[in-house]
């Protein structure tokens, strides 16, 4: 039931007895009829705030983990959290955070020079196609570690004898790699992927463009034509993966829902009757009223036309009542959109700023205290 005390369910029901006319009029509603109505009426009182929510939401929501702890902070705070998305994904990447019997593993694929296509082994399901190693710091334009290019004989001093470099900060060979990678991106082609089934249950990780050809990841820049440059030989690509056949792939999946991806995918309970407060409770009660009248008019309606009665001939006035019970609900669910678009974050900014704006008219047509010397 909605979590509401038998006194309380007892009063509302005959409130919503008598505003349909009863004793007097006849009210063809059984209590488990009302019970249900009033369950509907909270459902969809808690889908339409809970909407609201999300999407107000929704910029601290997607991409988040699904635990009931991360939904909590993402709904109750604005904020793009991603440390905490990096904390839950590292900790399931050590095994700390593993759902039931999966766990997430890593393995790699080697590349060879011309070879597009990689066959990943069966049974086999993969989270994620990671980095390549190794780093591009050592296979820029320049190596930072080379005495051939930047020597203490070229700039004119050296400590003991080393390169220039070593004795440079930290800092300055992070800005390096930086502004090496830069140049990669520019003057070479990403490498993206895309995976399909193979043969006996295996998986074939399709990399583009092929490793090892002009302006590629791992080979030197300005290879002539399209020649293969071997120097992406023994290049690494790790992966992450679970240990999933195609009997358990499906619950795989199902348990391991790492992100939110859609509005659908954040867990929200249901409002109980308890947890609404007046302003709730009334609008449940008047939805509640909305349900009866459009029950009550069906009812009636397979009775409809005219009744012959002694001495007299009735029409059941079943229209009226569907007709109104409709209205009604459409009234209230247009009354609590409006109500919570005045609370949405861009309507509070346009009120406040309308405060302040008024405040420094009111406060331009207040006299200028006058000075006593």
């Amino acid at each position: 039931m909605a979590n509401i005390t038998t006194a309380e369910k007892d009063k509302l029901f005959t409130r919503t007895r008598h505003m349909l006319g009863a004793p007097i009029r006849g009210v063809e509603l059984e209590d488990s009829m009302l019970e249900t109505f009033l369950e509907v009426s909270i459902e969809d009182y808690s889908s339409y705030v809970n909407n609201w929510l999300i999407e107000q939401q929704w910029d601290s929501l997607v991409g988040l983990d699904g635990a009931v702890a991360d939904l909590s902070f993402a709904l109750t705070t604005r904020s793009l959290d991603f440390v905490r998305s990096f904390t839950f994904a590292y900790s399931k990447q050590q095994g700390l955070g593993t759902n039931g019997p999966w766990e997430l593993k890593k393995d790699f694929v080697t590349l060879t020079a011309g070879t597009q296509v990689y066959t990943i082994p069966k049974d086999r399901e993969v989270n994620e196609v990671l980095w390549l190693t190794p780093p591009f710091i050592d296979r820029g334009l320049v190596d930072p570690f080379s005495r051939a290019n930047w020597s203490a004989e070229q700039f004119g001093w050296s400590y003991i004898g080393r390169s220039a470099e070593y004795v440079q900060p930290v800092f300055n060979i992070l800005l390096s790699a930086q502004d090496r990678a830069l140049k990669n991106r520019i003057r070479r082609s990403e490498m993206t992927f895309r995976i399909t089934g193979g043969p006996n249950g295996t998986k074939l990780l399709y990399l583009y463009p092929v490793p090892g050809r002009r302006f590629q990841p791992g080979g030197q820049i300005g290879s002539a034509g399209g020649a293969i440059n071997t120097a992406v030989n023994g290049t690494k690509i790790w992966y992450w993966y679970y240990d999933a056949n195609v009997t358990n792939v499906g619950a795989c999946k199902d348990e391991n829902k790492d992100i939110i991806r859609l509005p659908s995918d954040v867990d929200i309970d249901d409002l109980s009757w308890s947890e609404l407060n007046k302003p709730a409770q009334t609008w449940v009660r008047r939805y509640l009223l909305a349900l009866s009248k459009q029950t009550l008019g069906k009812v009636r309606g397979k009775f409809s036309g005219a009744l012959g009665v002694a001495d007299a001939e009735v029409i059941m006035d079943y229209a009226d009542m569907l007709s109104e019970g409709i209205e009604e609900q459409s009234n209230l669910i247009e009354e609590l959109r409006e109500r919570l678009e005045k609370l949405e974050y861009v309507s509070l900014l346009e009120r406040k700023a309308t405060e302040a704006e008024s405040l420094n008219k009111v406060m331009s047509f207040i006299p200028l205290p006058i000075m006593a010397i």
